[in-house]
Formats: C-alpha cells, structure tokens, sequence
C-alpha cells in the first residue's frame, strides 16, 4: 500500500508537467492476467499459433503452466523450435501455419529471427523504424484450427495468436469449434502493418459478437509522437469473468 501511495504522488507531478507515469510494463499487465485466467478457469490445454521457436511457450512454463501446449511453426525456424521443445513431454509441436482454409502459401521471412514473418505482404511495418527487411520467402502448408480442435477433442482451451497480420484468418479457421476455447490472446494494429490485415477494432468486434469480452488490452508499439500501432490482448468468453 505504501508503495502504491509512492507510485501515485510521484505520478501526479509526472504526468501533470511531463506527460509521464509510472506504471507496470505491458508485458507484466499481460502476464499478470494471462497466469490469473489459466489459474482460474483451470486451462489445461493452450494453443500457440505463431510460436516462432516456442519464446510463449517457455515464458508460461516459467510462469507455472504445467498442462498441454501445441505450438504452431510454419517455417523452417520450426526445427529450432522441435529442439527446444524435445525434453518436455506436454509440449507439442506443428510443422503448419494456421489460417482460414487448408493448403499451401508463401511466408514472407522477415530479417529478425523471423519474428515479423507473415502471410501477408509487408507495408507499413517497413515505416516504422524496427530495421527489418523482408528478403526472402517461403513456401509453408496452413491448417485450419476448427479441424485441429475437433480432432484433439479439446475444450477449456487457452488460443494464443502471433499471426502477424493474419490474426482474423486464424480465428475464421476456428469460428465452427470457437466454443472449445475459453480464452484468446492476440496482437493487433491499429494501422496497416502488411497488407490486407484486418485492425483491432475489426477483431474486437467480431470476438465481442462471438460471446468473448475484454479482460487487458496494452499498447505494445507506437511512434516517435505517442501514437499507438499495435495491442496485445487478453479475451474471455462471457460468463467465465
């Protein structure tokens, strides 16, 4: 308490003469709420779409997530994640993208790690300052997450989705099975990152319409002027808040 008294008499001058304050990250936001739902509404099974070489998983094992994980990999950074996956038992992991339908498509590699790698073509992303280049592709096979879910018979689920981009065609994959998941965690823009990607606002809704309601929405990037590019957020289905 004495320490929230400190925060809030150093924040007032702050934010009244600098247009600052004091207050958690957005990644401790996100984490402190996304460990409460899993505690909470006993998720046993989490879904990582977009795993890269399975950065997510590892941050909720160390956070205490002891159930089910299925990591999705579309390119070539999946054998690096295969390994790092290798000598935990409940942790699965998926040489497939997901998207809206099944088959084949072209990755975009980004230059850093292949963190900004997307289905869709690069735009404003490439305005933003990050340093990033979009210098090769590949071709990757995508699945659908309504098929995934019905025959992994899985419900209680925790959705996790780093599509870049085409985070909406990731849940258009999953709009028939979408009542197996309790909770969805997803970054989005709120300007034209790539091309054709569907903004927050957009995916908001359509969740909202879905039954699922806001519990943590955090501004993750914004420009040099305070301007926000993009969220992370946190959903829950109506009726489990």
């Amino acid at each position: 308490m004495r320490i929230k008294k400190l925060i809030s008499w150093i924040n007032e001058p702050l934010d009244k003469y600098l247009g600052l304050r004091v207050q958690p990250s957005s990644e401790k936001r996100l984490t402190s709420v996304r460990n409460e739902v899993l505690t909470k509404f006993g998720i046993k099974s989490v879904i990582d779409v977009g795993a890269n070489s399975g950065q997510y998983a590892t941050k909720i094992r160390k956070s205490g997530f002891q159930g089910e994980i299925d990591s999705f990999e579309p390119t070539s950074i999946f054998n690096t994640l295969k390994k790092n996956a290798a000598k935990d038992g409940f942790w699965n992991v998926h040489n497939l993208g997901l998207s809206d339908s099944a088959g084949e498509a072209t990755m975009n590699i980004s230059s850093n790690s292949g963190l900004s790698s997307s289905l869709l073509n690069p735009k404003e992303i490439l305005d933003q300052g990050f340093g990033i280049a979009f210098n090769k592709t590949e071709k990757v096979s995508l699945a659908t997450l309504d098929s995934f879910l019905a025959e992994q018979n899985i419900n209680n689920g925790y959705l996790k989705i780093d599509a870049q981009g085409a985070e909406m065609k990731v849940l258009l994959g999953a709009d028939k099975e979408l009542s197996r998941i309790t909770a969805i965690e997803f970054e989005s823009a709120l300007v034209d990152l790539y091309q054709g990607e569907t903004h927050h606002y957009e995916i908001a809704n359509w969740l909202i319409s879905r039954g699922f309601s806001a519990v943590q929405v955090a501004p993750t990037h914004w420009t040099a002027s305070g301007k926000t590019i993009s969220l992370d957020a946190i959903f829950i289905r109506k009726g489990n808040s």
